[in-house]
């Protein structure tokens, strides 16, 4: 660059007809004392001869929506996942942040989410999973565009009965728990690792429960179901690692959804100003929103092939 021309000085010049061995001679506005005219620059190129920066997103990203910023990290790729129990609480919650993130979503529900279905790369899909056949339909339908992606698997569909003194539980309660908790991780895992395999990796993320511990008596049945949940994610550890497939549990605690807190949790997330007043008087343990519980979910489903698999991640204050 020639003495006393700054970078930031070419900003605001126009090249005109004319030139000095081929570059314009663009006359500059007087910078006072000691300015100089009719220095020879480099010629101002036309916006649209730029060249992109590789990964920097450019004009039209915005507009294409979080698919095609997908298909640039992904090299060509889009990066989809497949969410369980997405028509309310944790489930949605973690479908949206995955959306956030620039990926495709397939969301699966018994009740679905119409909310989730308007976005452009929501894939509402209604099935009960505890049914190993309407899983494996329901999926049978995707494009090859998403199943060629597929990279995180969130295992969330659960039910919790309500509790009871243990010296009145029955098996009913007990097998309809893990029906609605073990079996429905199950079939899902049996249905997308073969995708995973396909795309050479990926992760499975459970969503489990500090119940687990056995510390609640009256909550044994669903404690149960979670302690089986735990023991299909370590074997899932063990049983895929060399497909380079990682599973870990998320374990978060109380969370403020409508199954909660009531009508208070809309669309699975407390207002903050709520939060802070259940908050100031939960001792026992840390109330937070589902879309908290969400950016964690999906930074584990994130791990690379040889992050850290067959792990609980225990975000209560409960004992593990």
């Amino acid at each position: 660059m020639r003495r006393g021309l700054a970078a930031h000085d070419t900003g605001g010049l126009r090249a005109h007809g004319g030139s000095h061995r081929g570059r314009p001679l663009v006359p500059r506005p007087d910078r006072g004392r000691g300015g100089r005219r009719g220095l020879p620059v480099r010629p101002v190129r036309p916006e649209r001869h730029a060249r992109p920066h590789p990964g920097r997103m450019v004009r039209g990203d915005a507009a294409a929506g979080p698919g095609r910023r997908a298909e640039r990290r992904g090299q060509g790729r889009m990066k989809s996942a497949v969410v369980s129990g997405t028509s309310a609480g944790i489930g949605a919650a973690v479908a949206e942040e995955f959306l956030r993130r620039g990926y495709s979503v397939v969301g699966l529900s018994r009740r679905g989410n119409a909310e989730l279905a308007a976005h452009g790369e929501y894939l509402d899909l209604r099935a009960d999973l505890r049914d190993g056949d309407a899983v494996r339909s329901a999926l049978a339908g995707l494009g090859a565009e998403v199943t060629a992606g597929l990279c995180a698997v969130v295992l969330n569909s659960g039910a919790s009965p309500a509790p009871s003194p243990l010296a009145e539980a029955t098996w009913e309660s007990a097998a309809d728990a893990y029906a609605s908790n073990v079996a429905t991780a199950l079939h899902l895992v049996q249905a997308t690792v073969p995708f995973l395999r396909g795309r050479g990796g990926g992760s499975l993320t459970f969503i489990g429960s500090s119940t687990a511990n056995g510390r609640e008596p009256s909550r044994w049945p669903y404690a149960a179901s979670k302690a089986a949940l735990t023991s299909l994610m370590r074997a899932c550890s063990v049983e895929f690692a060399d497909d380079r497939v990682v599973a870990n549990e998320v374990r978060p605690g109380p969370v403020a959804t409508a199954m909660t807190v009531g009508g208070m949790g809309e669309r699975g997330n407390a207002g903050e100003r709520f939060l802070g007043l259940l908050n100031s008087g939960y001792q026992t343990d840390w109330l937070k929103p589902a879309s908290t519980v969400a950016r964690w979910v999906v930074d584990l489903a994130e791990f690379p092939a040889n992050g850290p698999t067959g792990q609980v991640f225990n975000y209560s204050r409960k004992v593990v």
